[in-house]
């Protein structure tokens, strides 16, 4: 059977491991809650064989949910026409089933994914390893579809779009929605072609006017704020100069390269929201015909140049694109920042970046140096986190074939400039999809987080005896700081055999007339409780209601208590220091979950051991530094050299 066989293939099979992580990602969209049957795209990867396959989403009506791949629009046709009868073919099906027969590998708590070849007979057969490697591709790739574009699948929407994505093996996966709106593409390189026009800036131009970058924008909205204000911390006399450089560079490749030029777009799934990066790439780093538009005019037209244009122009021939990561900022000053790929550090002085930018963010960017003064020349908009970062530089690595420092010169090849920006907005895309996801919240047992709150009839006159027995049971501690006792929570002790584990309170009691309400944030210690104060209490109480409120009522769970004075900015900020301190005190030592379950000094002991701490460490920084840590972000730099990562 297909489930047999990729439960098999599954451990050892790169291909379909890659499978059940696409069908992980599709899962946690739920796009069957808005697509139907009847809304069919276009798929076409030409490096596996497929063009003008059609796919579609199942479960809309309640069946299997899945996605269905049909290597024809025809025989999606016939399928359309009656399921029944099946068309005379085959087509591939990825559904999620619960059955004893699907792989034992779960896709992150939904159903498991389980693929199969379905034969015009209805007959379902394992698939072919290119069928994994198909199915893998198109499902990874729309998810990221889905997540950008699930306005499409509204009934009646009518906004044809046709994109290409690409995986980390740089394959390419093409969508048309709908099918029929491939033919009114036109996709040089299945990359849609931005329009530049030649520049035309001058000292009368206009709020409303085009912007002079040609990006068919209005000025206003595009290169006004840039040319009013020193953004970068630079002489006016140098951002005058390199405004020059660009606008004489545009000119001369609107009529040197024309359409050709133009196709620098389509390494930019969005080209109108990534100008910052887009026009400077298109420039100093995109190649046509073996070389960029700089290299060429040098070439043509250096002459042309005076002395400062000049300067910029050589100035830009030794930049790169790369992955920057922000080591330290000073918010309207300056960034330093450190290439992950070639390890070169640049003290940048920048206004704007360095007010949004936090500490551990990773830009994309082209940082050049001129006169001295370190500038930034041309950022993506979208920053990564360090984990996301991480992967663009583990694959940009695997692409280079190189685990040492990368030298500058390989970073200015174009194809690999190409490469990285694709990589870079998938994984930012793949990072909005994450956030999309509602995490998995639990206590501190590992339930799942379900408030709840049982209701208990008391028996009339029995609240005396009814408090004596509470009274005898172990972890219950009534609130006495009141007149009357009307309050309690329930305790489990620590066990004396985990080092720093404190009492852990697994419920709260509280007296409304004629009840006991008793409040707790899972089922399972709901159960415990209810079953205690049963067997404990007897005849006294008579469990009457169970409900589960919203997590905005949980204020309802826990009986309300006076508010002390909140202590001035200055003494808040001390004591939150002080327990950051504390907690962070052994850290080196804890044993952490997201180092399975081993401290961070075992970890160090090996080099791949180091890498995943020191991301780590960065990741919390860069939560720290964002706010995440209210009283100021704490600094690691301490337990870095306790660990020797620095």
């Amino acid at each position: 059977m297909a489930e047999s066989n990729l439960r098999s293939r599954r451990r050892s099979d790169p291909a379909t491991t890659a499978l059940f992580e696409a069908a992980r990602a599709f899962h946690a969209l739920k796009p069957w809650e808005t697509a139907t049957i009847v809304q069919l795209i276009r798929v076409d990867i030409p490096d596996l064989g497929l063009a003008g396959a059609g796919a579609v989403v199942l479960g809309y009506d309640g069946a299997s949910r899945g996605f269905a791949l049909f290597p024809t629009l025809a025989e999606y046709d016939a399928f359309l026409d009656d399921p029944r009868l099946l068309p005379a073919g085959e087509w591939l099906e990825l559904v999620f089933s619960s059955g004893v027969d699907t792989p034992t590998v779960r896709s992150g708590g939904a159903l498991n994914p389980v693929l199969s070849r379905v034969d015009r007979h209805g007959a379902r057969r394992a698939p072919s390893d290119s069928d994994t490697k198909i199915v893998s591709a198109a499902v990874s790739a729309f998810a990221a579809f889905f997540g950008k574009h699930w306005h499409l699948f509204i009934p009646d929407a009518v906004e044809p779009i046709c994109e290409s994505y690409y995986n980390q093996d740089d394959l390419e996966v093409s969508f048309c929605a709908p099918y029929e709106a491939y033919d009114e593409f036109v996709v040089p390189d299945n990359a849609a072609t931005p329009r530049l026009s030649p520049s035309t800036k001058d000292a009368t131009i206009g709020r409303n006017d085009p912007c002079h970058c040609g990006s068919g924008r209005k000025y206003k909205h595009c290169h006004l704020h840039s040319d009013q204000q020193d953004v970068g911390g630079r002489p006016s006399k140098e951002d005058d100069a390199e405004n020059r450089l660009i606008d004489k560079l545009v000119e001369f490749a609107h009529a040197r390269f024309g359409d050709r030029w133009l196709q620098f777009g389509g390494d930019f799934l969005d080209y109108e929201e990534t100008l910052q990066l887009a026009v400077p790439w298109s420039l100093y780093g995109y190649e046509v015909d073996g070389h960029t538009v700089l290299d060429w005019y040098l070439r043509e037209r250096k002459s042309m140049l005076d002395k400062a244009e000049l300067e910029v122009a050589t100035a830009q021939l030794s930049t790169w694109l790369s992955v920057w990561e922000v080591v330290d900022v000073v918010a309207g000053e300056s960034l330093f920042l450190q290439d992950l790929l070639s390890g070169e550090q640049r003290l940048v002085r920048e206004r704007t970046a360095s007010r949004t930018l936090s500490l551990r963010d990773a830009v994309l960017a082209r940082v050049s140096d001129h006169d001295g003064t370190s500038v930034i020349s041309g950022v993506h908009p979208r920053p990564l986190l360090p984990t996301d970062a991480a992967e663009v530089v583990r694959i940009a690595r695997g692409r280079l074939r190189l685990k040492r420092a990368v030298p500058p010169s390989r970073l200015r090849d174009g194809a690999f400039g190409s490469f990285l920006i694709r990589n870079w907005e998938d994984q930012a895309e793949i990072m909005d999809l994450r956030m999309k996801v509602p995490p998995r919240m639990s206590n501190t047992d590992g339930d799942e987080l379900l408030l709840t709150k049982d209701r208990f009839k008391m028996m009339a006159g029995g609240e005396k005896a009814l408090m004596a027995r509470l009274g005898a049971i172990e972890g219950v501690v009534f609130d006495e700081s009141g007149d009357a006792v009307r309050n309690f929570i329930v305790l489990r002790s620590a066990d004396p055999d985990s080092r720093g584990d404190a009492d852990t309170i697994i419920g709260h009691g509280w007296f409304e007339g004629s009840f006991l309400i008793v409040g707790t944030n899972s089922e399972r210690r709901a159960d415990i409780l209810r079953s205690l104060l049963t067997t404990m209490c007897g005849e006294l109480l008579d469990h009457v209601a169970r409900d589960h409120p919203s997590m905005d009522a949980q204020a309802s769970i826990t009986q309300p208590v006076e508010s002390e004075p909140i202590p001035d900015d200055a003494e808040a900020l001390r004591v939150i220091r002080e327990y950051k301190m504390q907690q962070y005190a052994d850290w080196p030592d804890q044993p952490l979950p997201a180092l399975g379950g081993r401290t961070p000094r075992e970890v160090v002991r090996t080099a791949k051991g180091r890498v995943e701490v020191d991301l780590l460490i960065k990741t919390m920084e860069n939560f720290e530094h964002r706010g995440g840590g209210s009283g100021g972000s704490f600094d690691f730099s301490g337990i870095r050299r306790e660990l020797g990562l620095v």
